[in-house]
């Protein structure tokens, strides 16, 4: 083989980029390019030194990428994020055509349950043609042992903080606290969350006024932090103010991307409005 090897990272709608986080380090003996839909991408992407390339989806074939084809024969290794998206079909079949070695990047079983329940075909051509799993979820990993992939095919990995996104700055948690009028001697709790759910959002509001009224010494100076949008976000303001905490409770309504950093290094907890957290986003 002459020159770097070439890798294609696969990211269909899943949107799964700690992948991104997985291979940068190769990025220096290898060419490492990442492939996603145009319309997906998120400006998370941009702190990542793979390079990025965009694709439309296909009018005729909803969940594939117009011209990915093209790459995937270009490249000596795929790696498909994902295992019950549209663009792992596409991968597959493209891969299988071009004979080019096929890697799946595992972000949780539930994904993999759906594919075992929904659509034998495809489950049985992506455990006999993938070449192996690369997973952060120990559960995703023994399901694919239950399913009979060998275990020499399957690499669980220990999830770690995205230091380089998220990494505590002590300069980045007095600035943002500023912007925000929270002291150095008050506790920040950040929930960045899509605000989908209702009764979820209910359920941690609640559960901050119960705090401050049960433990008033440790939460009275409290700040509950909302990044995330969604159909609750006006209901759940409207309830912070009847359950007399809304001076403890913060919405944020424009994009917190680009001070993504300054939010985590001034937080003391984060908290999710998800009853299952897959652990390659963390």
């Amino acid at each position: 083989m002459e020159g770097k090897l070439r890798i294609l990272l696969v990211i269909g709608h899943s949107q799964s980029f700690r992948i991104l986080d997985l291979f940068e380090p190769l990025v220096d003996i290898c060419d490492v390019s990442a492939a996603s839909f145009l319309q997906d991408l998120k400006k998370a992407n941009y702190f990542s030194q793979i390079g990025m390339k965009t694709f439309i989806e296909d009018a005729h074939m909803p969940t594939h990428m117009r011209g990915l084809e093209e790459e995937i024969e270009k490249s000596d290794l795929v790696v498909c994020a994902g295992f019950a998206d549209g663009a792992v079909m596409q991968t597959l079949r493209s891969c299988r055509a071009h004979q080019k070695p096929f890697l799946i990047f595992v972000n949780e079983a539930a994904s993999i349950r759906k594919v075992n329940d929904t659509d034998d075909a495809l489950r049985n051509d992506l455990l006999t043609y993938s070449k192996g799993f690369i997973s952060y979820d120990a559960e995703a990993s023994e399901y694919l042992s239950f399913l009979g992939v060998d275990d020499s095919k399957i690499l669980t990995l220990t999830p770690r903080i995205a230091h380089r996104r998220l990494g505590f700055q002590p300069q980045l948690r007095k600035k943002f606290r500023k912007y925000i009028g929270l002291s150095d001697d008050s506790s920040l709790i950040l929930c960045a969350d899509p605000l989908e759910t209702y009764s979820r959002g209910t359920g941690l509001l609640m559960a901050m006024k119960y705090l401050i009224q049960k433990y008033p010494d440790d939460y009275i100076q409290t700040k509950l932090v909302f990044t995330g949008n969604g159909p609750a976000k006006e209901q759940l303001k409207y309830l912070a103010v009847d359950a007399g905490i809304a001076k403890h409770i913060i919405f944020i309504s424009q994009d917190t991307s680009p001070f993504l950093r300054d939010l985590y290094s001034a937080a003391d907890m984060a908290v999710s409005l998800s009853s299952r957290i897959s652990s390659s986003e963390v």
